[in-house]
């Protein structure tokens, strides 16, 4: 056992192929064009989404799952587990306007067994909002003064194509959309079978 990394786990970063990407914003654009009735307010913000929306009837693009499912057995390989049947339970559309923010929050539900939760960036600037993912020891890092390697939070800027998976259990949010444009971001859940 390496003592060195005690209680540490792995995040996936990816950037998806610009071939992909454009099929997946194309489809994503076609949704929320042929869909406005389907973007509601769901959390305490004024990001509009498609969370309350049921999967089937939530975006489907062939490309997208295919992404998600490819990048999430990829993440799944750097836990190590012992063959877990995962599928995608829930996908949905954010729409975040200017001066939008997500509160904190995670995606544990106790009536399935989420496992993994990501977020693909579709349209967005560099100050539309980063993610920000807190460090689960936060309460006991908050005895100690801060240090360089241990910090409190991990800060991830948003990009085009830029696909992040995480543990769902982690509590995240975003930072207000400082941008003059609405950030766009799918974002989804893998729970175990």
């Amino acid at each position: 056992m390496d003592y060195n990394n005690l209680f540490a786990f792995p995040l996936h970063l990816s950037s998806i192929s610009n071939d992909n990407f454009q099929i997946i914003t194309n489809s994503v654009n076609q949704y929320i064009k042929d869909n406005p009735q389907n973007f509601k307010k769901a959390w305490n913000c004024s990001t509009i989404s498609t969370f309350s929306i049921p999967k089937d009837q939530n975006i489907n693009c062939e490309t997208l799952n295919s992404e998600i499912i490819n990048q999430t057995n990829l993440y799944y390989n750097k836990w190590d587990f012992d063959n877990l049947n995962l599928s995608l339970d829930t996908i949905w559309i954010n729409i975040s306007p200017p001066n939008s923010y997500q509160e904190r929050h995670h995606h544990l539900s106790y009536n399935k067994k989420m496992l993994f939760s990501g977020v693909l960036y579709i349209d967005t600037l560099p100050n539309s909002g980063k993610l920000i993912l807190h460090n689960p020891l936060n309460t006991q890092l908050n005895f100690m003064p801060p240090t360089k390697k241990f910090g409190n939070t991990v800060e991830i800027t948003p990009q085009n194509g830029l696909l992040v998976s995480f543990p769902s259990w982690l509590d995240h949010e975003v930072y207000s959309n400082t941008s003059s444009q609405n950030r766009i971001s799918v974002s989804w859940n893998i729970k175990v079978n």
